[in-house]
C-alpha cells in the first residue's frame, strides 16, 4: 500500500535549528518557547500582532486543551488549533515551516488510525532532545 499525502517539505537551513527548538518546546509543554518560535516563524516576525498578551493566552489555552500534563500530546490536534490562533492574531508562517507541520500532522493521523495508542511525542522525544534542542537538527 502506498499513501501519497501530496505534501513534500524541506526546511531551509536558516530555520532548521529553530524548528527543532520549537518541537522541543511542544514536547516540554513550554508555552513561552512555543510563542517565541511561532513569532520567529512568522513572515513578519510578529509585527502585525495587535495584542501579544492575547496571543500568549490563546496559545496557553490551546496547550491546556491539547497538551494536558500527564496525558499524550496529539500533535495534529494541537497544530490544527494553533493554525486558527495564528490566523486570529495576524501571523503567517513561513511556507517551509507550515508545510512541515502539516505533514507531521497528516503522518500522525495516519499512524494513529492504524495504532490509536501511538504517542508521536513520546516516540520522538529522545531524538528531539538530542538533535532539536541542541541546535543540531
Amino acid at each position: 500500500t502506498v499513501l501519497d499525502a501530496g505534501q513534500t517539505a524541506s526546511l531551509r537551513p536558516d530555520v532548521q535549528n529553530r524548528f527543532g527548538q520549537f518541537l522541543h518546546s511542544i514536547c516540554m509543554r513550554d508555552q513561552e518557547g512555543i510563542v517565541e518560535n511561532l513569532v520567529e516563524f512568522d513572515e513578519d516576525k510578529g509585527s502585525k500582532v495587535n495584542d501579544m498578551d492575547a496571543f500568549r493566552r490563546d496559545v496557553d489555552e490551546a496547550m491546556q486543551k491539547f497538551c494536558p500534563e500527564g496525558q499524550m500530546i496529539i500533535v495534529g490536534d494541537f497544530m490544527g488549533h494553533l493554525f486558527f490562533v495564528l490566523n486570529r492574531h495576524n501571523l503567517t508562517l513561513r511556507s517551509d515551516v507550515s508545510v512541515s507541520l502539516m505533514s507531521m500532522a497528516v503522518s500522525e493521523g495516519l499512524i494513529r488510525s492504524l495504532d490509536p495508542d501511538f504517542d508521536l511525542v513520546g516516540s520522538a522525544m529522545p531524538y528531539i532532545a538530542k538533535y532539536g534542542a541542541l541546535g543540531e537538527a
